[in-house]
């Protein structure tokens, strides 16, 4: 059963988050980065996707809340939403997930997203990238401490190099041996 599925940068036409990926229930990585995906995250993602460990939605058009049920994604590593048309806050229940790297820069988030990165949650934030710039800040985060990025609208951001890498060899069964974004960031499974 398929568990890679990395169809990002690429020159789809316009539309929704396809249906059929609804049935590969066995998803560990999925990346829909850069293919004018829109309309709103389904909310199937977080409840028929149970075991996603990687989740790149990024750098296209997609709108609404980020759904409540992503919170069900309890391998969830790597949430890439950035650069799209998000709105609302982030739900509270993601300090229950597993989340090192979430990357949400660039929509219209509001609110403190500190409670990511609090010293009493079981799973701190390793790495976030989101719009608190002190140029009209959309969000709440501390800079160095939680926030390792603050953006603001209509700057670059260092997050236009982050897109999950996936090389295979046959040595590892073609198994993910890493995860790598940058010459910044790898992150080694542990199981």
């Amino acid at each position: 059963e398929l568990e890679y599925l990395f169809l990002g940068s690429n020159d789809f036409n316009e539309g929704g988050i396809p249906f059929f990926i609804k049935d590969l229930g066995k998803l560990v990585d999925l990346s829909l980065k850069k293919t004018k995906r829109n309309n709103v995250i389904p909310l199937w993602i977080g409840t028929d996707l149970e075991q996603l460990r990687l989740l790149d939605l990024g750098a296209n058009d997609l709108s609404g809340n980020i759904p409540e049920t992503l919170m069900n994604l309890t391998n969830l590593v790597f949430l890439l939403l950035n650069r799209n048309q998000l709105t609302g806050a982030v739900p509270e229940g993601f300090t229950n997930l597993p989340l090192e790297v979430f990357v949400i820069d660039h929509n219209n988030i509001s609110g403190d997203l500190n409670f990511l990165c609090e010293a009493g949650d079981t799973n701190p934030l390793d790495y976030m990238v989101a719009d608190c710039g002190v140029n009209n800040p959309e969000v709440t985060c501390e800079e160095g401490t939680c926030c390792r990025v603050c953006c603001n609208d209509g700057d670059s951001c260092k997050d236009r190099e982050w897109q999950a890498n996936h090389d295979p060899v046959w040595e590892n069964a073609y198994e993910r041996s890493y995860y790598g974004f940058d010459d910044e960031l790898k992150w080694v499974p542990s199981n």
